[in-house]
């Protein structure tokens, strides 16, 4: 197998470039003529396109049948050719493949898609496709032209909106009648002549014959499978089929089939082909292949060599060819199958082209917190030694840095191969204000009450409360006392961690409870609570938190804070008091003296705490003149009694201490 044959001299831009064609670039003036005599490449109007760049743009969004037009035909290489594009301003792109017919290379296949948008103007004024196959006297050859001009419901077409679509179409010429010649193909797409439509078209070409292939005849079959290439307008096979694959059930030796294929130029080839004697075929095998290293970018021919060996199918690329071209952009892992002539044996070559980049590998990018040191490492195949790491001219696979600022690290590894492989580490130093806290960090609460606790302030990253097992902002605490909480702020950075106290201040809310009165038998000392937040006021007006009690009493103390009041008495009573009572030995009721007007016992402690009360008078002769029997009686008064001495009795019961009190004694009235 040939290769430049089979190639036609790039014919299926296979080099990724248009080595193979003549281009030139025109345009079409307002009468429809084509006027095209420069010799030019233009990037955009004979553009090699590569199969991973997809479906045609205009298809996808216009069209449904053929919605997904891939660039590259099903089966074909790796490139395709776009010429002409979408753009508008009456363009014109031809192209031009010449080359002398030999043995090898004595059929050629064209495979061509097409876009024409549809003005609807004048037939001399649309945009255009045509395709011309002439001998070496510039005679065209029988059924070796195609012409179409954008309009409605073109034959092979799928009207989308405005665009006529014509998908993958194949034209197959036989060349053995013109073996020892020159040839020209020549290929032109226009806009329309007023300028405002485009027209373009996708191409593809090789010289491999076009034959009946039989695949899956082998030992004990029961089918076979009969293919000719797709892309043809018409087939007809001797069996009535009009596909271009069939399916002979039980093939049999000797059986004749026959296909008719026929050309979007009209024109027809009959190809034939005998199911054989069934043999043993020989099992192709491939010669082993090293992997590889190359450049990043290296674009090479692989020619997978072996013996036995049919067709070879690249299962990454998706086509057959005998020689192939990388681009080896990055490390791929390369796979080729060879079947014998039936299918039914077949060895795969498996190689690995490796890019140094992929084979090299560096640190990944790191963050640090400023202070703190990083390793980083590059793991190179052992033969590569020769290595630099900038800044610091450092030579180590493995180096160790401190940056104080955020730093980008540069590793060159030499690889031998005239490209340097250059790989890069970035070494992120966290930089971040420090935590500035705007909240009061006191707070005094009375007890029972809650506070909702909201740390707020700048540079704040994640916020703990040791001790409570619990992270955020937020936090509610009810302390029954009062209590400093913990805060560990960590800054946005994550670098550093500052420490707060948060302190809630808890006053008890005043409280007191003096007991029941008694009957005291010595001095007492009456005590409260010594709260610091708590004010005290007794009824002597002291503000201590005691009082000294050496006589019978009623006391009373006031607490009181913010959080409340509190209060309470008690009385105590000391049952030999001295002076427990005064009695006046005189009163004149008619004096202008108001003080002197009634006549009655004076106490030196409260009435309430006295029992069985009772306060009699009488006059020299055993009469009584007065009788009371409470203490908040006003008194006698005298009123219509002589003036002169009277006697008066006093008896009473202590309440507490239930001691019976006796007083007598005499007055004057005057």
């Amino acid at each position: 197998m040939n290769t430049i044959a089979q190639n036609c001299f790039d014919a299926g831009f296979e080099s990724g470039t248009t080595q193979g064609y003549t281009t030139y670039i025109g345009n079409i003036d307002e009468q429809g003529n084509v006027v095209i005599t420069t010799e030019f490449i233009s990037p955009d109007r004979h553009r090699v396109m590569h199969k991973n760049e997809g479906f045609d743009p205009i298809a996808m969004t216009y069209c449904q049948v053929n919605k997904n037009l891939p660039i590259v035909p099903p089966g074909g290489g790796q490139y395709s050719m776009r010429l002409g594009n979408s753009n508008v301003g009456a363009e014109a792109e031809r192209i031009v493949l010449s080359f002398t017919v030999t043995p090898n290379n004595s059929f050629f296949l064209l495979r061509y898609a097409l876009l024409l948008d549809d003005p609807d103007h004048k037939p001399f004024e649309q945009p255009r496709f045509e395709m011309r196959i002439k001998d070496q006297n510039g005679n065209t050859f029988p059924c070796g032209e195609y012409f179409v001009k954008a309009a409605r419901n073109i034959p092979g077409f799928e009207n989308c909106g405005q665009w006529r679509v014509r998908p993958w179409t194949t034209a197959g010429f036989e060349l053995q009648s013109y073996i020892g010649q020159v040839i020209n193909i020549e290929i032109l797409t226009t806009d329309c002549s007023l300028g405002g439509h485009a027209g373009y078209a996708y191409l593809d070409a090789t010289c491999k014959p076009l034959e009946i292939k039989i695949d899956g005849y082998c030992k004990d079959s029961t089918t076979a499978k009969l293919i000719v290439t797709q892309g043809f307008d018409r087939y007809l096979w001797n069996t009535g089929d009009t596909t271009s694959t069939i399916v002979v059930q039980n093939p049999k030796p000797g059986t004749i089939y026959s296909v008719t294929v026929t050309s979007s130029t009209g024109c027809s080839l009959t190809l034939k082909d005998t199911i054989p004697e069934f043999e043993e075929l020989a099992i192709p095998k491939f010669n082993k292949m090293n992997d590889t290293l190359v450049c990043p970018g290296t674009k090479l021919w692989v020619h997978p060599t072996g013996i036995h060996l049919n067709d070879i199918y690249w299962v990454e690329g998706g086509y057959s060819a005998d020689s192939f071209l990388i681009h080896a952009k990055d490390s791929i892992t390369l796979h080729f199958v060879s079947s014998d002539n039936f299918g039914c044996n077949r060895d795969i070559l498996v190689f690995n082209l490796f890019v140094p980049s992929d084979a090299i590998m560096v640190s990944p990018d790191q963050v640090i917190c400023p202070g703190d040191s990083v390793t980083l490492s590059i793991g190179v195949p052992d033969a590569l030694t020769n290595l630099n790491w900038t800044p610091g001219n450092l030579k180590s696979k493995s180096i160790k840095v401190s940056p104080n600022v955020s730093t980008q690290y540069h590793v060159i590894v030499n690889t031998g191969k005239n490209c340097d492989v250059e790989k890069l580490v970035n070494v992120t130093v966290k930089l971040a204000p420090p935590v500035q806290l705007n909240m009061n960090l006191d707070t005094t609460i009375c007890e029972g009450q809650s506070i909702n606790i909201n740390v707020q302030g700048e540079g704040i990253g994640t916020i703990f409360w040791p001790g409570l097992n619990r992270i955020g902002p937020s936090l509610t605490i009810q302390p029954k006392v009062s209590k400093s909480y913990p805060i560990e702020i960590v800054n946005l950075s994550e670098c550093d961690t500052f420490l707060y106290n948060y302190n809630a201040l808890v006053h008890k809310i005043p409280y007191v409870n003096f007991g029941s009165d008694f009957c005291g038998s010595q001095d007492q000392l009456l005590i409260v609570p010594n709260i610091e937040s708590w004010n005290y006021t007794w009824n002597n007006f002291t503000t201590d938190t005691f009082l000294e009690v050496r006589k019978s009493g009623l006391y009373t103390i006031v607490i009181s804070n913010e959080c409340g009041v509190a209060s309470d008495s008690i009385f105590i009573e000391y049952p030999y008091e001295k002076q427990l009572v005064f009695f006046p030995n005189i009163f004149s009721p008619s004096s202008s003296n108001a003080v002197n007007q009634y006549f009655k016992p004076f106490f030196y402690s409260e009435f309430e705490y006295f029992e069985d009360y009772l306060f009699e008078i009488y006059d020299r002769w055993g009469n009584r003149v007065y009788r009371s029997k409470s203490p908040y009686d006003k008194g006698w008064d005298g009123i219509g009694y002589s003036n002169g001495t009277y006697v008066w009795r006093l008896v009473f019961y202590s309440k507490w201490c239930k001691i019976k009190r006796q007083f007598q004694g005499d007055v004057y009235l005057y």
